[in-house]
């Protein structure tokens, strides 16, 4: 923690000191700086100097330091007050010790400066008792010594000096050298503030905000900021950003930043940064965020740099790079940053721009859980569950699942749900699978809401209610589920990446992307929906949802009345209904030659159909049959991106994970590992990424807001 003290300076005229009894040529010279006829001033000092005058000496020394009437030359100042302080002129002590401590025209050398400070600071020079304080209470080339600083403070204090008094208050705020005493601390930074002293102000300040004392807070950090300070800029815009206390004003927020960030004040070029990568108070500008981030990353700012990786990652305002992406990710995360940590483990989890690693993907992960990361406990939980880089254990996925699932993370809350439903290496418990499937669920998770539906559908660790069931089926499926997915009746292999795939592949490397699951272990009937009879039934009165999920039972791999002919019969009599379903199978169908002939022309033509009534894995489909010129004129990539990015729009998440494909061009017929998913914030344009198992990108800017007074 950094607190603010004052250091000495040199004057820049001591023309309240130089009045003396020779007052023809220096009283003139006085006069012509004080209306900054600067080269008269020295020709009237001169020769007072040259003659032992210990305070023109002193201010020919400032002109000389400062290019005042003359050229600028540390040397000659340094000459001019090494004959005033010979003089025991304390001013001019003062200044030598700052121009050794700064090293102006000099090699620095903090030794003779403290030895300068201490000559002055003895003849009760304030400025140069207040350094000393400074020095011996920070340890600067002296052994740390609060006594000794608080001496020193003490001596400036006596005599007024607010930056002595503002160190004093950090002395007592911080219990340095004495019993920590607020109520102290607060009477002078108050006296020390009250004279103008700018990080006294900025102290008081943040004294009152962290007492949510709002309206003093406000007073002293306004003042403070008025005055240029670019901290209390900083802080008091973060006030306005987040509406603590007062009305919150995105315009006031990025007017105070932009005056600190024009300081080069790294928070606040992070914050406007973040201003114009969210768009708030200002218009979004991806360009002129990287501009703010660039600048607070240069800076080592951890934040602002995980915000390049993101921006490298996702191409906004920048070409997508994730070696770029990576590099800003490690910079961050090698800070301790934990969401870059998060991000970091996802690249080397993923290839994405380093070496695809899974060990040291858990490591970035558990570096990131062990913050609290929920998104790093979730990845971590389902590395354990997959086997990823760690020995495969379904209970201590179970262990990250419940931090990150107890902090409210919806995808966490539905893996808890789904390892207590099942109870495959650990004990099943379906009041808490209920339990956690609900949580996730009233988070709109649309899966969790699917398999909770279901669960009360048929009675399995609830009570049946069909009501309730629908309830969920139909919020699931308002967030773009398909209505094959919600009619399934197994469900429970959505959950696991390991189990039989949804994504097929003939010699041609077309994908089967109907969600039709086949059951898990031997459960075949676990949550039936109906029976074969009752389907049948309804699909000869012409049902055409009847006629589909009939169709789909013959056609389900591992399903008791495989029936490819029957299958294709009843997915056609559907399709002359115009069920896009039905369409959508049917064309699967016609791809793969089960039970018709091959024809990949008529399979186009029926995803074609489904696709422009809006069903969204027709519209993948049709993509993925553009992207490889199967079953039309010709490949097409862009009108492959065109219908994939449609499926996307639905939600459809294999889509999305084509499309980051597509548009970067490449085409691999492995599915990527990427979903994408609203993030919720209400904002279109706004996204979390996922891995489709559940990894999960953290992309959410930040805004600093320091904690304690700097």
């Amino acid at each position: 923690m950094k607190f603010f003290l004052q250091y000495g300076t040199i004057p820049f005229l001591c023309l309240a000191l130089v009045r003396c009894t020779l007052a023809g040529d220096f009283e003139e010279g006085a006069k012509a700086a004080a209306r900054n006829d600067f080269i008269t001033a020295v020709g009237l000092w001169r020769p007072l100097a040259e003659s032992g005058d210990k305070k023109a000496q002193h201010n020919l020394g400032v002109m000389n330091q400062n290019g005042l009437g003359v050229i600028q030359d540390y040397q000659k100042a340094l000459q001019w007050y090494q004959l005033a302080a010979t003089q025991n002129y304390p001013e001019s002590q003062n200044n030598i010790g700052v121009i050794y401590e700064k090293g102006l025209g000099v090699t620095a050398d903090l030794a003779e400066a403290i030895k300068w400070y201490q000559l002055a600071a003895e003849q009760g020079y304030a400025e140069a008792q207040m350094t000393l304080g400074a020095i011996h209470g920070e340890g600067r080339g002296v052994e740390q010594d609060y006594t000794q600083a608080r001496r020193w403070y003490l001596a400036a204090a006596d005599q007024g000096h607010a930056g002595a008094l503002a160190n004093l208050g950090v002395m007592y705020q911080l219990g340095h050298g004495v019993k920590t005493d607020s109520k102290e601390a607060i009477r002078l930074y108050r006296i020390a503030a009250g004279q103008g002293h700018k990080e006294a102000q900025y102290n008081l300040g943040m004294i009152y905000r962290d007492n949510q004392q709002i309206a003093e807070a406000l007073r002293w950090l306004s003042l403070s900021a008025n005055q240029g300070l670019a901290q209390a800029q900083t802080d008091l815009g973060t006030l306005y950003y987040l509406g603590n206390g007062v009305r919150q004003s995105y315009a006031e927020a990025e007017k105070l930043f932009r005056l600190a960030a024009n300081q080069g004040y790294v928070s606040a070029q992070q914050n406007l940064g973040a201003m114009y990568f969210e768009g708030h108070g200002v218009e979004r500008d991806y360009t002129e965020a990287r501009k703010w981030y660039a600048k607070a990353a240069a800076q080592g700012q951890r934040d602002a740099q995980a915000a390049l990786g993101v921006m490298f990652e996702q191409g906004k305002g920048v070409e997508t790079d994730h070696r770029q992406a990576a590099k800003w990710y490690r910079l961050a995360a090698e800070q301790g940053l934990s969401k870059a940590q998060n991000n970091l483990g996802n690249f080397y989890r993923l290839g994405l721009g380093v070496t695809q690693d899974q060990t040291e993907a858990v490591k970035w992960y558990r570096l990131a859980a062990e913050q609290s990361h929920k998104m790093a406990q979730a990845s971590l939980g389902l590395s354990y569950l997959n086997g990823d880089g760690v020995p495969q254990s379904e209970q201590k996925a179970e262990q990250w699942f419940t931090l990150a699932a107890k902090q409210g993370f919806a995808d966490a809350q539905y893996h808890l749900g789904l390892l207590y439903r099942d109870g495959l290496k650990i004990k099943q418990d379906l009041p808490q699978a209920v339990k956690w499937l609900k949580a996730a669920a009233e988070q709109d998770h649309a899966e969790a809401q699917m398999n909770l539906g279901w669960m009360h559908r048929v009675g399995f660790g609830v009570t049946k209610n069909v009501k309730e069931a629908n309830k969920w089926f139909v919020m699931a499926k308002n967030q773009g589920v398909s209505a094959v997915e919600v009619a399934h009746p197994d469900i429970r292999i959505l959950s696991n990446p390991n189990s039989s795939s949804i994504v097929k592949e003939d010699s041609h490397h077309f994908k089967k992307v109907i969600l039709a699951l086949r059951p898990s272990d031997d459960r075949e009937d676990y949550f039936k929906l109906s029976t074969q009879e009752e389907l049948i039934a309804e699909a000869e009165k012409g049902n055409a949802d009847a006629q589909f999920k009939l169709s789909r039972s013959y056609y389900l791999e591992g399903s008791a009345s495989k029936n490819y002919e029957s299958a294709f019969k009843w997915a056609k009599a559907a399709a002359e209904q115009s069920n896009t379903d039905a369409l959508t199978l049917l064309g699967v169908m016609y791809a793969e030659g089960h039970g018709t002939a091959k024809d990949e022309t008529a399979a186009a033509k029926a995803f074609k159909t489904a696709a422009e009534q809006g069903n969204a894995v027709a519209q993948f489909n049709l993509g993925k049959m553009y992207a490889h010129g199967i079953g039309v004129e010709s490949m097409d990539v862009a009108l492959a991106i065109q219908w994939t990015e449609k499926a996307a729009r639905k939600g459809y998440r294999p889509a999305a994970e084509q499309l980051l494909l597509l548009e970067n061009g490449k085409f691999v017929d492995k599915p990527n590992k990427f979903t994408i998913e609203p993030s919720g914030s209400g904002d279109a344009n706004s996204f979390k990424i996922k891995r489709r198992d559940g990894y999960f990108l953290d992309t959410q800017p930040s805004i600093q807001q320091r904690q304690q007074p700097i």
